[in-house]
């Protein structure tokens, strides 16, 4: 067996065993019903695996083991697409969920009718067949890996962009360049002033400087350094989480005063709005700071 063939096999049984030993904690206002939607998994069965004769029986703080869904598993789905936003069922018009980028890859769970069921953090959805290549795998049982092929997936705090230019860039001209979208329509996936998502308007802004950013909001956030709320400065990216996922799912870019500048889904285009607005002051996730984007003179 050759080292890669060694290394995959470690991180197809390493996502195999993340999919079956699934643990969640009870927060404030969760349901059981809620909770087995968002891993895929059946109400009747999260309750069977906890000992849970009603819903009525969660509280706060208790920790409840999400069912194996190994045997369900066909393989790993890599998205093929730029992004795709997966849905909430096997169907055009159901809930869309957190957007995924090209080149992501995820659990396969079933496929049905066109349809690929993947596995998210966020939960369970689907995604069309044409817009992921699925790899299957031979499910076996999954065991004890020796500490010196166990591989750490934890994602880093701070990462630098890759950038082209060497000098550092004045904020004050990222800030001008965004002010330059101000107005253009929101499109889902756009990157050009004929249309622009949360994403597309922040990194193309960057990429017109030199600067490269992931395409997606979650990948944004842990570019760069954390930047404190009260510490914010022109040019700093804010993150936002808008609906009820625990993911990052929006992002604005900061030019003063608490103001930011982002294509806002609602509006239909990009608009300056305030932090302390109190949507956006609830909605607030983090702030980071891209390395080489220096102080405003």
């Amino acid at each position: 067996m050759t080292i890669r063939t060694l290394t995959l096999a470690v991180v197809l049984l390493t996502t195999v065993a993340a999919v079956a030993d699934n643990k969640y904690t009870v927060r404030r206002g969760d349901t059981l019903k809620a909770i087995a939607k968002k891993h895929g998994v059946s109400e009747k069965s999260l309750r069977k695996v906890n000992g849970l004769e009603t819903a009525n029986h969660l509280r706060g703080g208790q920790v409840l083991q999400i069912p194996a869904i190994v045997g369900q598993s066909i393989g790993s789905a890599e998205l093929l697409t730029a992004t795709a936003m997966p849905h909430s069922g096997p169907f055009q018009g159901s809930k869309s969920l957190d957007a995924v980028s090209k080149g992501d890859k995820m659990p396969a769970l079933a496929e049905t009718g066109g349809w690929v069921k993947v596995l998210l953090p966020s939960g369970a959805g689907w995604l069309p067949k044409e817009a992921v290549k699925v790899t299957p795998t031979f499910l076996i049982p999954t065991p004890a890996l020796p500490a010196a092929l166990k591989l750490d997936f934890t994602a880093p705090k701070s990462v630098k962009a890759p950038v082209k230019k060497v000098a550092s860039i004045r904020a004050d001209a990222i800030v001008k360049t965004a002010f330059a979208y101000q107005g253009v329509r929101y499109r889902w996936g756009g990157t050009s002033r004929s249309g622009v998502d949360c994403s597309g308007f922040t990194s193309t802004v960057f990429r017109s400087h030199g600067i490269k950013l992931p395409r997606t909001a979650i990948s944004q956030s842990h570019v760069g350094t954390y930047v404190p709320s009260a510490e914010l400065r022109k040019g700093d990216l804010v993150f936002f989480r808008t609906s009820r996922s625990i993911r990052v799912n929006h992002v604005g870019l900061y030019i003063g005063n608490r103001n930011f500048l982002h294509a806002a889904t609602g509006a239909g285009h990009v608009m300056v709005s305030n932090l302390d607005e109190k949507y956006y002051r609830r909605c607030y996730a983090t702030a980071r700071r891209i390395g080489n984007v220096g102080a405003s003179l």
